[in-house]
């Protein structure tokens, strides 16, 4: 998870970190949690459903850590598919 707007402290914004991190892991769920989802999108780096808004942690969490309990799931499906995939397990 990581802020959208990451300068001047960094020389990237979070949607091209997260593009580079997706390159190197690319079943890595990630998710821009932002108060500038519309800058975030307009980039089309990172697919729409993981920007969110940064008030979604404000009131209920239940809705927003049910979809990170899910995109761990699916991480652990995938990692588990390529581990048999290549003998790794």
């Amino acid at each position: 998870m990581v802020n959208h707007m990451l300068r001047p402290d960094f020389d990237f914004t979070g949607v091209e970190f997260v593009t580079y991190i997706n390159s190197q892991m690319p079943d890595l769920p990630c998710i821009i949690l932002t108060a500038f989802t519309d800058n975030s999108i307009a980039e089309d780096l990172v697919i729409k459903n993981m920007i969110q808004e940064r008030n979604a942690l404000s009131n209920d969490l239940a809705p927003f850590s049910e979809d990170l309990k899910q995109a761990v799931r699916v991480f652990n499906n995938r990692l588990g598919r390529h581990e048999i995939e290549f003998g790794i397990c």
